[in-house]
């Protein structure tokens, strides 16, 4: 695995055509996969579509490509042959189906959807069209993860007897007055929008959830979604784990996951190594150093990552050699399952197992 990330990394790939790449939704995370495409070898930008003819404008200036308020004309568009998505959660359905049904390949930001059952509907529509649905989960493609995962499955740690995601970040309530805050159009607060992409490295890392039970709250009044939640999980391998997150922390106190082992332990932060029980303080450092290194293509907000314009490339080599990217749309799924089972348990105070 660390070798193939290097080699993507790198950009040492097949010399193939390059993949023309439309966006659908040019907010924050649209301006973000906008550069990463730039980023990337044998990807090109050619379309952005919004709703807001400002939006719009500042797309055709700052990147000379086409420009659609609907989404449909841009499915009809035969020089884009790819898309990211990155609408407001509940319509990723919709817009992803009708891309996969005119033979667009789709990179969905996550969560894939709202429900169960628009991601199974995705991920039908995907098989049926013969085309590749990927879920944008950047974490997994960062050097750290990449070596940890590589640490688990060698059998370095030994067993895993838990895995812990601490997400404890601090958003302003002008972020939620927005669709974040509401429940219909954004299917959860702090699990499905910051904690769930620490849900998926520990769900990757373990082979799956199998069980959880939930709580959450809701510290501000006028939202309808939870901005804070603890909840307690049982993983395919037998390996347990806390999630506890939050939106409310003042000041931010990071992100990150405990891994328990049956030999060694790791704590990650941020992105790096506090703690890894077979590697010395000097090690750990010049291992942080690398991931530092590394973060080529690492937005300003540090807390996104530096992992896009490394799955957007996963991607699209995916696409080339016809064959399933890293992050999977079941992978997204899976994820999505845990994130659900949570806001469940929270509702009926009852366990929930996952099919």
């Amino acid at each position: 695995m660390i070798i193939i990330y290097v080699l993507l990394y790198n950009g040492m790939i097949s010399r193939k055509a390059k993949i023309r790449f439309g966006i659908v939704g040019f907010g924050v995370a649209g301006r973000i996969h906008a550069e990463a495409i730039r980023n990337v070898y044998c990807a090109e930008l050619v379309a952005i579509c919004d709703i807001s003819e400002r939006k719009r404008e500042m797309a055709r200036r700052l990147y000379g490509v086409s420009v659609y308020a609907d989404l449909v004309n841009m499915a009809d568009d035969d020089e884009v042959d790819a898309v990211s998505i990155c609408l407001p959660h509940h319509l990723h359905a919709s817009a992803t189906i009708t891309f996969l049904q005119m033979q667009k390949s789709v990179l969905c930001e996550k969560p894939l959807a709202t429900s169960v059952a628009d991601a199974q509907l995705m991920i039908k529509a995907a098989q049926a069209s013969n085309t590749m649905l990927g879920v944008v989960f950047q974490h997994r493609y960062e050097m750290i993860n990449q070596f940890i995962r590589e640490e688990i499955n060698q059998g370095l740690l030994g067993k895993i007897i838990s895995t812990s995601v601490s997400v404890k970040w601090q958003k302003n309530p002008v972020y939620y007055r927005g669709w974040q805050g509401n429940i219909s159009e954004s299917g959860g607060g702090v699990l499905i929008n910051q904690a769930i992409h620490f849900i998926d490295l520990a769900q990757w890392f373990n082979g799956g959830g199998k069980e959880v039970y939930g709580m959450s709250i809701t510290a501000r009044d006028h939202l309808s979604v939870e901005d804070n939640a603890i909840a307690l999980v049982v993983y395919k391998n037998g390996a347990v784990g806390a999630i506890d997150c939050s939106t409310c922390a003042n000041p931010m106190m990071g992100s990150g996951l405990d891994i328990i082992g049956s030999n060694y332990s790791i704590r990650t932060r941020d992105g790096e190594i506090v703690s890894w029980g077979r590697k010395s303080s000097n090690e750990i450092e010049s291992l942080n150093e690398k991931f530092r290194q590394h973060g080529k293509f690492k937005p300003k907000q540090n807390h996104y990552g530096y992992g896009h314009a490394l799955q957007i490339q996963d991607f699209i080599q995916s696409i080339q050699e016809v064959k399933q990217p890293l992050v999977t749309g079941e992978d997204g799924l899976s994820a999505l399952k845990i994130v659900l089972a949570i806001i469940e348990s929270a509702k009926t105070q009852e366990k929930v197992t996952l099919c």
